[in-house]
Formats: structure tokens, C-alpha cells, sequence
């Protein structure tokens, strides 16, 4: 008998423990008052790093000591993130805030109703009264916005052009150029110069050479705001016909055309290719923007002494007057890349406050300090940057970022959002790559004309079929 009741006893403990253990482990850890809230960021980790939104987010779980960001960046983001939005990821696995660099994803998920409205706290008070729309760049603000609702915030816009060696250009007495006419001078200086043993520049031509974002400096330039502002409109496809973007294929094509230019083997470098070029004094110039100093920081430590620094797309005509004979503006074309909330957040209010918390002036310092002199699209109270220990490099990009006229390329114009058409369309939207193959400047002026004219007629197909 005594047997028996011990059995039962132990049966009765062993049901009792399988009881609490099958109870504990259906429990949800994250929904355990004890724990810290886990804010998730999904973003793209490129050229400006990881080190500005790591300090970012020391800062925030400082103020709010119940949440642990997790950060999760890698270079092919986006991708990953349209796969989870699209999949309906289950929100353990999401990001709660994710970033968006291709404009046609962004408008997708709006579409779809992935990402959450963030209009009302575009009202909320950051800090001292100012609200995010007293301080975002309001070029900006048109991307993230359908429907007169934001889904999204700035996250950075980079300043672009070309990128010098400050001790090379100093040792020979080389001026920084203002024209293309200066640009081209320039080019021949270098040659005899260095007799040839510097190229003038190096580019990344396996993937377009950045020279995008100087086609649309140079168009922009040409055309004025008012041009600018009707192309990006796409109303229709005679906007492909403005002559701006024929002078910007123009002045590319007198780049590539001209073999002496261009350092031998650019064809094939990729961005990381080309720039140690750049740093090892093979050529003078590299196409780029704000992002090197920190995508090359590693690599710079090996290379003591060597100084870089940033100047805008020279005036893309000789007397510096666009079109209308009105004085040419100084063009960076920037990125357009946001930061969202997934609508499937559980943590959308936290999300929101970080999002607050990011945007404050103290933080914005930090993201420039953190990034080589890179500035997020928002109006900057520090505007004297001599007191910091900022490179060259850095300094002379928050020198263009301040004095030029920023613009992101993007069109609210539905063919667009729908990825009917691009800015760029002939030759799969890679006008660097074709033109790099030209064969001498009269080849190069006929591979501008085709590209000019051929972006006109995919332009026009596009609008036929959109339309119906």
C-alpha cells in the first residue's frame, strides 16, 4: 500500500512539473513585463556605416531604460525587407522600423498598406517647440508623401560630385574647377603634370561609376528649378526632350570619350575597386559622395597623411548661366532614403518615439559626426562646424550641403511609382556603362545623341501603354 501511494505521489509531482513547464513555454518572453521592450530595426547598412545609429540608439535606451534596440543591418536590406513586408512576416521576425531605398518599393507598400501613417507625428513636438515639419527639407518631404499623408521620414541624402586628393592638387598648384571648361583644363594639367603617371580620374564603371547623380546635377543645373521641377513631374514624355539632359550626356560622354581621362582598368572596378584606387595616388578624382571617408575608414588607416576632399558637378556650361540666362545654382543630387514603421509592429509607439528621438539636433550632430560630414535632409541649428574634429573631407561636404541647391530625384507621378518608366531609361538605366565603351569623343558625341533620343522614345512607349 505504502508503495502504491508513494507511485501515485510521484506520478502526481511529475504531472505537476509537465503542467508548469508546457505553461512557461508557451509563454511569449517578449510579453514578460520584467524583460526590456525589444525595438527592432531592420535598415540598410551601406557606405555611412553602422557607428551613427549604434550611438543613436545608446542614447535612447538611456532615456528609456525599458527598451533594448536590436539592430539588424546588412547591404542587401531592402530586398529583404520588401520579402518580410510582402510575406506577411510574422511581427517577431519584422522590423519594427525598416528602411526604404528603392522609391517603387516605398510606393508599393503604401499601396498595399504595409507601413504605418506617420502624419501626426510630423505635428509632434521634437524638442523646444519645434516640430519635424519646422525642420525637414520640404524636397524631401514630397517623397514620403501620398495622398497629402507621410509614411516615412528622412534618414540621409548625401552630397555628391567629385572627390579630390587635397595634398596632390596642392603639390601642383591645381585650382578646383567651377566650369566643365575648367574641368577639362584640369584633365590636361594633371597628364603633363605628373606626365602621365596619374590619370585625372577613376571611376567605378562595373556599376555605373556614380555618375548618375552628376547627370542629374548637370540637368538641373542647365534646366533651373522650374525645369527640374516639370521633368520630375512627368506629366507627360516630352520632358525627355529637355536639352539639359543632352548636355549632361554631352560632358559625360567628353569624360569617357577621351581615353587619357580615365585610368586603365576603371571598366571593371567596383565602388570599393575604384577608391582604393582613388587613395593608392593613381588618379587625382573619383566620382562619389559623402559616403567614402566613412565606407573606406578601414583602408584610410594604412594610408596616413592622405587627405580627400568633396566639390559639387561643375557648371555643366562655360559662362555659369543656365538656359534662361539666369546664373547657374550650385546641383548635389541626393538619395531619397527613408525610414518607415511595418504596420505589423507591435512596438508602433515606441517605434515613434525613436523615430522623435532621432530627429532631435543633438542626434542629428551625431549622425554627421558619425558619418563624414554626411547631413540628414533637416535644417541643421549647428551651422559652424570648425570646433569639431571633422576631416577635410567631411567638412567640405557639409560646406556643399549648406550652400547648394539639394535635390532628390523622385516623382510623385503614378507611371513612376509603378515602375513604368525611370529618369533614365535607355540602355536598362545605365547610361555610365554604355558610355564607357565609346571609342573616341566623335563615338562619344553619337552615343550621347542616341541616349538622349532613346530615352525619349522608351519614355513615350511608356506613357502609351500607361495611359491605355
Amino acid at each position: 500500500m505504502m508503495k502504491n501511494a508513494m507511485r501515485k505521489t510521484i506520478l502526481l509531482i511529475l504531472s505537476l512539473v509537465l503542467c508548469v513547464t508546457a505553461m512557461t513555454s508557451c509563454v511569449d518572453p517578449d510579453s514578460d513585463p520584467s524583460r526590456p521592450i525589444k525595438l527592432k530595426i531592420s535598415f540598410y547598412k551601406g557606405g555611412f556605416g553602422d557607428a551613427w545609429l549604434k550611438a543613436v540608439a545608446a542614447e535612447f535606451e538611456a532615456v528609456h531604460t525599458d527598451v533594448k534596440v536590436v539592430l539588424e543591418g546588412k547591404s542587401d536590406m531592402d530586398g529583404i525587407n520588401r520579402d518580410r513586408l510582402n510575406m506577411s512576416t510574422p511581427p517577431s521576425q519584422l522590423g519594427d522600423i525598416v528602411s526604404v531605398i528603392n522609391p517603387v518599393y516605398f510606393a508599393e507598400y503604401v499601396r498595399n498598406k504595409k507601413l504605418v501613417d506617420l502624419t501626426d507625428l510630423y505635428d509632434e513636438e521634437v524638442e523646444n517647440g519645434k516640430t519635424m515639419n519646422d525642420y525637414v527639407d520640404p524636397d524631401f518631404l514630397k517623397f514620403v508623401t501620398v495622398d497629402e499623408k507621410h509614411y516615412g521620414i528622412p534618414w540621409e541624402g548625401a552630397v555628391t560630385g567629385f572627390v579630390y586628393n587635397v595634398k596632390m592638387f596642392e603639390l601642383y598648384g591645381w585650382e578646383v574647377p567651377e566650369t566643365m571648361g575648367d574641368f577639362f583644363n584640369l584633365c590636361t594639367e594633371i597628364k603633363a603634370d605628373t606626365q602621365g603617371t596619374v590619370a585625372p580620374l577613376v571611376y567605378a564603371g562595373a556599376i555605373g561609376g556614380y555618375f548618375i547623380n552628376i547627370l542629374y546635377a548637370w540637368m538641373s543645373q542647365y534646366e533651373g528649378e522650374e525645369g527640374t521641377d516639370e521633368f520630375f513631374a512627368l506629366e507627360n514624355p516630352e520632358v525627355y526632350q529637355k536639352e539639359g539632359r543632352l548636355k549632361a550626356y554631352q560632358q559625360m560622354g567628353k569624360i569617357m570619350g577621351d581615353k587619357t581621362n580615365i585610368l586603365e582598368g576603371s571598366k571593371g572596378f567596383d565602388h570599393l575597386g575604384a577608391q582604393r584606387e582613388f587613395i593608392q595616388g593613381k588618379a587625382a578624382m573619383t566620382v562619389g559622395g559623402t559616403w567614402i571617408e566613412t565606407e573606406m575608414k578601414s583602408y584610410l588607416k594604412d594610408v596616413p597623411g592622405f587627405e580627400m576632399a568633396l566639390f559639387p558637378a561643375p557648371s555643366v556650361t562655360d559662362d555659369k548661366l543656365d538656359k534662361n540666362g539666369n546664373p547657374i545654382r550650385t546641383v548635389s543630387s541626393g538619395n531619397c532614403d527613408l525610414l518607415a514603421i511595418a504596420e505589423a509592429s507591435k512596438n508602433k509607439e515606441i517605434a515613434k518615439e525613436f523615430l522623435k528621438f532621432m530627429n532631435r539636433q543633438e542626434m542629428l550632430n551625431t549622425y554627421t559626426l558619425n558619418t563624414g560630414g554626411n547631413a540628414r535632409p533637416f535644417t541643421y541649428e549647428k551651422t559652424d562646424w570648425s570646433d569639431t574634429q571633422l576631416t577635410k573631407f567631411a567638412k567640405s561636404s557639409i560646406e556643399i550641403w549648406q550652400k547648394a541647391d539639394n535635390i532628390f530625384p523622385y516623382s510623385t507621378a503614378s507611371i513612376y511609382l509603378e515602375g513604368q518608366v525611370s529618369f533614365f531609361p535607355a540602355e536598362q538605366g545605365q547610361p555610365a556603362v554604355y558610355m564607357q565603351n565609346a571609342s573616341s569623343l566623335n563615338d562619344a558625341a553619337v552615343r550621347a545623341q542616341y541616349l538622349y533620343t532613346r530615352d525619349y522614345t522608351l519614355a513615350q512607349n511608356a506613357f502609351i501603354k500607361h495611359n491605355g
